[in-house]
């Protein structure tokens, strides 16, 4: 069981086990009793992955996937605005 500061620091990613790509997010340490009855449909074609709690990709989860052989989240490419980069 994992503590309130482990739960509270971590987020839980649920994505496609064909594509990686993101279908829903969650703070928290979570797995696929989150979707109550719905949960053994879901882990037909979702699976899940628990990290590091970060702010930008709660905000931003649709810019990013999950690598489904390292299991890691990658951004997408093009996914940031043309921009010029500032120099230093």
């Amino acid at each position: 069981m994992a503590t309130i500061e482990e739960n509270n620091n971590s987020m839980t990613i649920f994505y496609s086990k064909s594509t990686g790509n993101i279908k829903s997010l969650a703070t928290g340490i979570q797995d696929m009793n989150l979707f109550g009855a719905d949960k053994d449909d879901y882990s037909i074609i979702w699976d899940f992955v628990v990290l590091p709690k970060d702010e930008y990709v709660i905000n931003n989860w649709k810019q990013f996937k999950i690598n489904l052989t390292t299991k890691t989240l990658e951004i997408l490419a093009n996914t940031i605005p043309d921009y010029p980069v500032a120099s230093n």
